[in-house]
C-alpha cells in the first residue's frame, strides 16, 4: 500500500478500505498527496544539496522528454511548486466544503466530474486511480480506449505516468519524418514541437525510452502471466501498475483489488509502480554492473 500511495498508482490490495480508521485513511491519502508532487521534489524543497545533485534529482522525479526550472535555483523551483500545490489543495478543499461534503471526505480529494465518462478518462490519463462507475461493464470500445489512455499518459512535467503525450507526439513526428525521407531522400526536415525544433538528443531519448518501456512491459507481462489468470487481467494489471493508473479490467477492475495475486506477482507489480513513477531509468540503473563497480571502487578508495 505504501508503494502504491507514493507512486500514486492506487492499486489497492484491500477489499474494503472504508473499514480502516480515519487515521489510516488519512495516511493513505497523504501518501498520494506527497506522491502527487513527488517525494524527491519534497526532498529538494527541504534538504540543501550541491554539486549538481539537485538537478539530477529533479530530472529523476520530473517526467517527460526534458526538464526545466522556473527560477535559476532548483531548490527555489521546488518550493514554488509546493506553494502552488498547497494552494490548489486548499482551493479544492474549500470548493468541496462549499458543496456540503463532510470535512474528512473533502480533504481526501473525491471530486465529481461533469459526466462519468469525462471523469474516468481524466482519472486514467492522469494516473489518479479514481472511478465513479464500474467501467469494466462498459462496451469493449470504451474499455479499449481507456486501456490505450493508460499507455499515453498525461502532459510532460506532470507526476502522472505512462509514455506521456509529448513523447507520443515526438514519436509520431519521427515516424512521419522517416516516411518523408523515403519519399524525398535529399530533403532535410527538422522535427518541431510547440513551434520549436526538437534536438536530436531529445528524439534519441524518446526512442530509447519507448524501447525500454516495451521491454519492461513485455517482461513484466510474461512474469505476471505465470499466475495463470485470464489475458485481460494479466495485460491490464501490468499496464495499470507500470502506468500507475490503479484499476484495470476483469479481476483487477474498479470494484476488485490486487490482493488475490501471489507474492511473486506483487513484487513484480511493486517494481512496475516504482519504475513507472520514476520513468524507468533510475530503477533500471540499479541493475547496471557499472553502478555496482563504481560503488565498490568508492568503498575501497575510502579505506
Amino acid at each position: 500500500m505504501l508503494i502504491s500511495g507514493f507512486s500514486t498508482t492506487g492499486a489497492s490490495i484491500l477489499s474494503d478500505v472504508e473499514v480502516l480508521s480515519h487515521c489510516s485513511l488519512l495516511w493513505r491519502s497523504f501518501t498520494h498527496w506527497i506522491g502527487g508532487m513527488g517525494v524527491l521534489v519534497f526532498l529538494l524543497a527541504v534538504i540543501p544539496l550541491s554539486g549538481g545533485s539537485d538537478m539530477n534529482l529533479m530530472r529523476a522525479e520530473t517526467t517527460g522528454p526534458s526538464v526545466g526550472k522556473l527560477v535559476p535555483k532548483v531548490k527555489q523551483t521546488a518550493r514554488i511548486l509546493y506553494i502552488i500545490y498547497i494552494g490548489l489543495t486548499a482551493v479544492y478543499l474549500v470548493l468541496l466544503l462549499l458543496g456540503k461534503m463532510p470535512l474528512f471526505d473533502a480533504q481526501n480529494g473525491v471530486f465529481e466530474g461533469i459526466t462519468h465518462a469525462t471523469f474516468q478518462v481524466a482519472a486514467v490519463i492522469t494516473s489518479t486511480g479514481f472511478f465513479t462507475q464500474d467501467f469494466d461493464q462498459w462496451s469493449q470500445t470504451c474499455k479499449t480506449i481507456l486501456v490505450l489512455l493508460m499507455f499515453i499518459g498525461s502532459c510532460a512535467g506532470s507526476t502522472s505516468c505512462g509514455l506521456k503525450v509529448s513523447r507520443c507526439i515526438i514519436l509520431v513526428k519521427t515516424i512521419l519524418k522517416e516516411m518523408t525521407s523515403y519519399i524525398h531522400p535529399k530533403s532535410i526536415k527538422k522535427i518541431k514541437f510547440e513551434d520549436r525544433p526538437v534536438e536530436h538528443e531529445v528524439v534519441r531519448a524518446c526512442n530509447v525510452y519507448f524501447i525500454s518501456y516495451i521491454l519492461v512491459f513485455s517482461l513484466s507481462f510474461v512474469l505476471i502471466s505465470l499466475e495463470g489468470k485470464d489475458f485481460s487481467t494479466t495485460f491490464t494489471s501490468t499496464s495499470a501498475t507500470l502506468n500507475n493508473t490503479g484499476p484495470g479490467l476483469s479481476y483487477v477492475g474498479p470494484i476488485q483489488n490486487y490482493g488475490h495475486f501471489s507474492f511473486f506477482s506483487k513484487y513484480v507489480m511493486m517494481f512496475n509502480m516504482l519504475a513507472g513513477r520514476l520513468e524507468l531509468f533510475p530503477i533500471l540503473m540499479l541493475f547496471h554492473p557499472a553502478i555496482w563497480k563504481e560503488l565498490v571502487s568508492r568503498r575501497y578508495s575510502k579505506k
